[in-house]
């Protein structure tokens, strides 16, 4: 973990700034409200540095900091022939060779932004390199592509690599590329050729920070390096010729347009198609009429990728994991397998609990790591040494918590509870699914059914459970069990359980065992990964209750069609209880003017206040059927009757659902503050959802989740924007 700290001197304002390479950046600061825009005398201290920059602001000393931070750099740097044509450069280089004999770092940002270079006269690839060291980056390495000049030579790439040398002395790397603008089949494989470079480069150096210099060589060229920087989420820069500033061109994520692939695909893959039986758009990439330009056998993977999963499935939290092992099982586990177990949603009414709700638990858990560090997360438990196979501790933590975020809802596709009581089928009792999902997913688990964890037979391109941990997979499989059970808050971690009445029947009518997680994780014999699991345990219930926000609804017209489909569904369900023969109706007597008041409620457009309405009717109706239930499960889960009347109460309830959710644009954490022990999480309003009641509730209901969650050992402060 690197550090810098920001200081302001006339506000008293300093700022942290932490940095790893596999988790991003945290800040906390302290001192007074903070105008980022205000230009001070700042110093910025780092690695044992300390310097004072006059006339800089805040946001222009963080982002300074954070280059700093992300360095050592490979800079990726096509280059041009401006070095043969600069008369002038000798005084220019003459000026920088004394500030890049300077060791230290900090003290050479702050040379280059106090000199007068006159920049302009030197090469384009030298002028940007002063000034992507002057935004604070260092760079160890610079890997020049050069291209033959007309006359076939390489006399300019001979010629730069001298002035690095002898003024900057880096250590540089030479790639020679065939290219003529005379020559059209040059030109034509030039896309594949050097996309095909640059791709290499990166993967090469997959754990430095990478960037591109697009200033110099052809035109042509500096356009593919910066669609490279865009695709591949990297800095990019470029100087204006002429000018003495170096511009950044931030990273952005930037895609091939996977609807338009959807489109033309079929057409790529097919082979041996006559250049005529294809679409137009198609016909014009193959610009000598057999060569593509365009790298398509990279874009069908990634096409192919992105039809498994179209969206992000959390990896920047996989990339926290160190184990090859580990991060391609859990890939493979949501592309293959945990992502599709959703199209069996038992109670798909309810808001959004598939692969985006995973997603952004993934999400959530990554940014709190970051947030307040791997060590606080996981405090009290000692993640140094291997568990098994050369695994850290570290990466079990890591692994088991991440498992458990794609799997723990997934008891909401399976309908069979196995309890010490027997086996119950609860297809058609959305209620009961809800309430015991936790249940159903260890049923889904011990049964063997749809390979969930890949425990003998691994998932597609990743090794089983089995292959990865040999011996230990019992209990690898008991410690992702554990964790996926005790998300739901009825069970305790530590103290003894506090049910409500709800989950008094329903325990004790299934016979459920509600001990402290503390007691049942015994049976995880090794001493770390029991801690582990309570650990992993505390921070899913508590990352699970943060996800309170308008993705959960998906989109506004999918909200829109799921509840007109629901009240739809209560209607159909009404008619259907009024074909029932009376004498079956008879042992519901008591509770029919409840149904007839739903139907009422539900007649209209629902409002806020008619949704909490109807919830709150629908809680009584559902309470009256689980002591039913109680009295006789076998005869109520075999009632068609009951069955209705549960149907009707669990849906009649989830209009509430989505108006909360609606009302919340996101949940950040957002800062750590180390001398108070205290996690700010932000809740951002959804500015086309008025609901100040709702906000209120949500924060109060966050801060229940943390008690719940047994957490104690930092304080949680929620703040409302």
């Amino acid at each position: 973990m690197k550090v810098a700290r920001v200081f302001s001197k006339s506000s008293d304002v300093t700022i942290t700034i932490r940095y790893s390479s596999k988790i991003g950046f945290s800040f906390s600061y302290s001192g007074k409200p903070i105008d980022y825009r205000k230009k001070d005398m700042i110093v910025i201290e780092t690695d044992g540095e300390k310097e004072e920059f006059s006339g800089f602001s805040l946001f222009e000393a963080i982002k300074l900091a954070k280059n700093i931070l992300k360095s050592p750099a490979t800079l990726i740097c096509p280059i041009g022939t401006s070095v043969l044509t600069k008369r002038n450069m000798e005084k220019a280089l003459k000026d920088i060779k004394p500030i890049f004999s300077e060791e230290n770092h900090l003290k050479r940002i702050k040379m280059l932004w106090e000199a007068k270079l006159e920049l302009q006269e030197l090469p384009a690839e030298v002028s940007s390199f002063v000034g992507i060291i002057k935004s604070g980056f260092a760079i160890d390495k610079i890997v020049l592509i050069a291209f033959p000049d007309k006359n076939k030579k390489y006399e300019h790439l001979e010629k730069l690599k001298e002035v690095f040398k002898e003024n900057i002395n880096i250590s540089m790397e030479e790639i020679k590329k065939e290219f003529s603008p005379a020559d059209r089949g040059s030109y034509s494989s030039l896309f594949v050729d050097l996309w095909k470079v640059l791709k290499e480069l990166i993967n090469r150096e997959k754990d430095k920070t990478v960037l591109f210099n697009a200033t110099a060589s052809y035109k042509i060229v500096t356009l593919i390096t910066s669609v490279m920087s865009f695709h591949s989420r990297r800095n990019a820069f470029y100087s204006f010729e002429g000018s003495q500033e170096t511009l950044e061109i931030p990273p952005f994520g930037m895609d091939w347009d996977y609807s338009y692939l959807d489109e033309i695909l079929p057409f790529i893959q097919a082979e041996q198609m006559d250049l005529l039986d294809i679409p137009s758009e198609l016909q014009d990439i193959y610009l000598d009429g057999s060569v593509s330009y365009y790298p398509l056998n990279e874009i069908k993977e990634l096409y192919k990728e992105k039809r498994d999963v179209p969206f992000d499935y959390g990896e920047r939290y996989i990339n926290i994991i160190d184990s090859e092992e580990l991060k391609s099982y859990l890939r493979e586990g949501i592309k293959r397998v945990w992502s599709y177990m959703w199209i069996g949603d038992q109670i798909p009414e309810t808001v959004e609990h598939s692969q985006r709700h995973s997603r952004r638990l993934m999400n959530l858990a990554y940014h709190i790591i970051r947030t307040m560090g791997l060590e606080k997360v996981s405090e009290e438990i000692d993640l140094e040494g291997k568990y098994v196979n050369g695994i850290s501790y570290r990466d079990m933590f890591l692994f088991i918590l991440g498992v458990a975020i794609y799997v723990h809802d997934l008891g909401h596709v399976y309908p069979i509870l196995k309890t010490s009581d027997g086996e119950y089928i609860l297809e058609g009792f959305p209620s009961l699914i809800r309430d015991l999902h936790n249940e159903l997913t260890v049923s889904l688990i011990e049964s063997g059914e749809y390979n969930v964890l890949g425990i003998d037979e691994g998932f597609k391109n990743a090794k089983s459970l089995k292959e990865i941990f040999g011996e230990k997979k019992e209990e690898v499989v008991n410690a992702i069990k554990l964790v996926c059970r005790y998300h739901r808050k009825h069970l305790p971690i530590y103290q003894k359980s506090t049910l409500n009445k709800t989950m008094e029947i329903l325990t004790r009518a299934f016979k459920i065992k509600i001990s402290p997680l503390v007691d049942e994780a015994k049976q995880i014999e090794d001493e770390k990964l029991r801690k582990i699991v309570i650990k992993a345990a505390q921070w899913l219930r508590f990352i699970d209750g943060l996800d309170v926000q308008a993705d959960r609804t998906v989109t506004e017209s999918y909200q829109r069609m799921r509840v007109e489909r629901t009240s739809k569904e209560i209607n159909y369900l009404y008619r259907k209880w009024l074909m029932i023969d009376q004498k079956e109706k008879e042992e519901f007597r008591s509770i029919q003017d409840k149904i007839e008041e739903i139907y009422n409620l539900n007649i209209d457009l629902l409002s806020p206040d008619r949704s909490r309405k109807m919830e709150e009717i629908s809680k009584e109706l559902e309470s009256y059927l689980y002591k039913l239930l109680e009295s006789d499960k076998k005869r109520i889960l075999s009632s068609r009757t009951a069955e209705i009347l549960f149907k009707i109460a669990f849906k009649a309830r989830q209009f509430v659902h989505f108006d909360k959710h609606k009302a919340v644009s996101t949940v950040f954490p957002a800062r750590f503050d180390e001398k108070t022990k205290k996690l700010l999480i932000k809740i951002f309003k959804n500015p086309e959802f008025n609901a100040e009641s709702e906000m209120k509730s949500i924060k109060e209901e966050i801060e229940r989740e943390k008690e719940s969650a047994e957490l104690t050992d930092f304080e949680l402060e929620v703040l409302v924007k």
